[in-house]
């Protein structure tokens, strides 16, 4: 708008540029502030994605008989985390050291619930994608994260799934995202995760866009 409807001139005299002040490599749009621009995803966007992925984690604390605080927001995922009885051990961020003749890529998930018990474990993984994109990044996370579930069964002799959470950074969800959480076990916290996704854009865009 600055440079192509106003036409603003900078301190040299010259419209000011079209490219994101951030990255300088694309036209600044809103979209690509909100989820196209390297540098911003890999800080305030690492940020935001941690966010949802929090409150999550604190359900599932909390499913698992996790001592966690009372309030999610104030929730601060720890490396590892065990349930009370044991039998559960809940693991975030954690990279797996795997072999080389595994030949898997993708190795550091976002959580991963071992179910010791019932000698079942959880990948899940969580991404706040342009809404356009949501059902792509979604089924490119299942993907991702067949090696690694592969090798954990063969590894350790236990049955698999992989669960993506996926939020569009203006709110949008997939149709299947409320049956992935429901195979979590864990309450239908939709409206929540799509409030942490939008504050996360808007203190991306007004940050951004204060500069």
């Amino acid at each position: 708008v600055r440079s192509k409807i106003y036409r603003e001139e900078d301190e040299q005299g010259r419209v000011v540029s079209e490219l994101c002040r951030i990255c300088g490599g694309k036209v600044e749009t809103v979209a690509h502030l909100a989820g196209g621009c390297g540098p911003l995803m890999q800080g305030p966007g690492t940020v935001r994605h941690d966010r949802m992925g929090a409150r999550v984690h604190w359900e599932l604390c909390r499913k698992y008989n996790v001592k966690v605080v009372d309030k999610w927001y104030e929730h601060k995922p720890q490396t590892t985390s065990r349930s009370e009885d044991g039998n559960v051990i809940i693991h975030w961020d954690v990279p797996w050291s795997t072999p080389a003749t595994a030949k898997v890529h993708y190795y550091r998930p976002d959580v991963v619930v071992q179910n010791i018990k019932e000698k079942f474990w959880t990948i899940i993984d969580f991404s706040i994608p342009l809404d356009h994109n949501i059902v792509a990044k979604q089924r490119w996370k299942v993907d991702k994260y067949q090696k690694l579930a592969q090798y954990f069964r063969s590894e350790y002799n236990v049955r698999t799934t992989i669960i993506p959470v996926v939020v569009g950074a203006f709110g949008s969800i997939p149709v299947q995202l409320p049956v992935y959480l429901k195979t979590l076990g864990i309450p239908d916290m939709i409206g929540g995760l799509q409030k942490t996704a939008l504050l996360g854009t808007q203190r991306i865009l007004k940050n951004v866009l204060s500069l």
